[in-house]
Order: structure tokens, then C-alpha cells, then sequence
């Protein structure tokens, strides 16, 4: 009678999983009776370093004198295997300076593997994923600005966990962002049963670090989050506006260490 419900079992559960390599792009997709992961990395080398220093201001556009106004704006985003960092600037005329250094090391030599396990006596199966494709961003962000107004967001993710601030409505803004983030490897367990999923369990090894020092006239903004292996349960998270002259220093490290081989 238990092999039986053993052998529908196993049947009764839909079990994909591939890996692909597209252009120097790698990824991996595994599906388990309804529940999915898709993952998506490469060997990656990258460093940029910019500085900038003028004055945002009107030019004329025509001969007979029509004008445009300052503006200026500037987006960047990198990441690769779900480590990544955003920026947003958006500013009107006034004096403006900026200067950022970016670092990305990224590394998807390894092959993912996957483990199927049928423990003795019980209706389940547990699948194993391991994957080792370490992704580290360092990046250092410098802003002053006076003038008219001034909008700035910055955000750091990792893995589910993230770390972001945003300064609006600035006159005057003076702030240095360093963010350093890192993913050592990433394991993943789903444990079946012949209802379906019971459990998923996303245990990457990883840091997110972030020191922001700013000066601003505006509203200022931090949200953190940090969530658990079942990734629901949340570990750490806060919300925090500021309105009006004030000064922010803060710093706020978050990591967790999966070690299994």
C-alpha cells in the first residue's frame, strides 16, 4: 500500500530543470509542481569613475534669444544574480557636483547542481539546488548641490534584502553614499509532497552594507528590509522621514551565512 502512494507520488509531481548559456548570459530555471525560480548571471568585469563640477542654468535654444531652463538628470542601474544598485537624480538650476566610483565583479563559472532526495518512510521528496555564482558591487556616491531644487534616490538590493534612501525637495544637499554588496553562493531547498509544495527554503550566503552621511533642506527618506530563509518572515525593516534642515549620518549592515556544501 506505500509503495503505491509512493508511486503516485512521484508521478503526480511535474519536475523541470535547465541551464542555459546565451551570448556569455547564464541562467538556470527549476519548476517544482507549480512553484518556480529563475536565476541569471555571468562572468562579469566592471569599473566606471566620473566626477563632475558646473553650474546647472537656462540656454538659449534660438537666435532671437527663446530659452530652455536648467535641468539636469542622470539613472543608473547595475546588477547581476539579483545583487544590484539603483541611482536617480534629478535637478534645476543651480551649483552642482558629482563624482561616483563603481566596482562589479561577477563569476557563473560553476555548474549549478541539483540534488533529489526520498527520505525513508515519508511521502515526500526534498530537492537540493546549489549554486556558487559570487557577485560583489562596491560603489561610492558624492553629491553637492544649491540652487532651486534637487531630487536624489539611491537603493541597494540583495537577494530579497535591500537598503534605500531618497532626498527630495532639496535647496541645498551635500551627502556620500558607500555601498558595498556581496553574494558568496545561494542554496535552495523545496520539499514536496503529493499536495504539492510544503516548504521553500532560500538560504544565500550574502552582506549588504550601506554608510550614508548627508546634510539637506528637504524630506529625507531611509527603508531597510531584511528577510528570512522561508522569504516571508521579515528579520529586520524600518521607514523613517525626516522633514525640513537636518543632518543624517547612518550606517546599517545586513549578512547572513549558509554554509553547506
Amino acid at each position: 500500500m506505500r509503495s503505491n502512494y509512493i508511486g503516485h507520488l512521484f508521478i503526480a509531481l511535474i519536475v523541470i530543470f535547465f541551464l542555459t548559456n546565451v551570448n556569455g548570459a547564464i541562467s538556470w530555471f527549476a519548476s517544482v509542481d507549480g512553484w518556480e525560480i529563475y536565476r541569471e548571471s555571468g562572468t562579469v568585469g566592471f569599473d566606471m569613475e566620473g566626477h563632475v563640477t558646473g553650474k546647472i542654468s537656462s540656454i538659449n535654444v534660438t537666435p532671437d534669444g527663446r530659452s530652455i531652463g536648467g535641468y539636469h538628470s542622470r539613472y543608473a542601474n547595475a546588477g547581476l544574480n539579483d545583487v544590484r544598485i539603483e541611482d536617480r537624480t534629478g535637478a534645476y538650476e543651480g551649483s552642482f557636483e558629482y563624482s561616483e566610483s563603481l566596482y562589479l565583479r561577477s563569476s557563473a563559472k560553476e555548474e549549478v547542481k541539483r540534488e533529489v532526495i526520498k527520505p525513508r518512510g515519508e511521502a515526500k521528496y526534498i530537492f537540493n539546488y546549489y549554486e556558487l555564482w559570487p557577485v560583489i558591487i562596491g560603489s561610492v556616491r558624492e553629491v553637492r548641490y544649491a540652487g532651486t531644487g534637487i531630487n536624489d534616490r539611491e537603493f541597494a538590493g540583495n537577494n530579497l534584502d535591500y537598503i534605500g534612501s531618497g532626498f527630495l525637495y532639496n535647496t541645498e544637499l551635500s551627502k556620500i553614499n558607500i555601498r558595498d554588496l556581496k553574494l558568496e553562493r545561494m542554496n535552495m531547498t523545496v520539499i514536496a509532497s503529493d499536495d504539492g509544495v510544503e516548504r521553500v527554503i532560500f538560504q544565500p550566503t550574502k552582506n549588504t552594507s550601506v554608510f550614508i552621511d548627508a546634510e539637506a533642506t528637504g524630506v529625507t527618506r531611509l527603508k531597510y528590509r531584511q528577510v528570512a530563509s522561508d522569504q516571508k518572515t521579515i528579520f529586520s525593516e524600518g521607514d523613517e522621514h525626516i522633514s525640513g534642515t537636518n543632518r543624517q549620518r547612518t550606517v546599517i549592515q545586513m549578512s547572513t551565512v549558509h554554509k553547506r556544501d
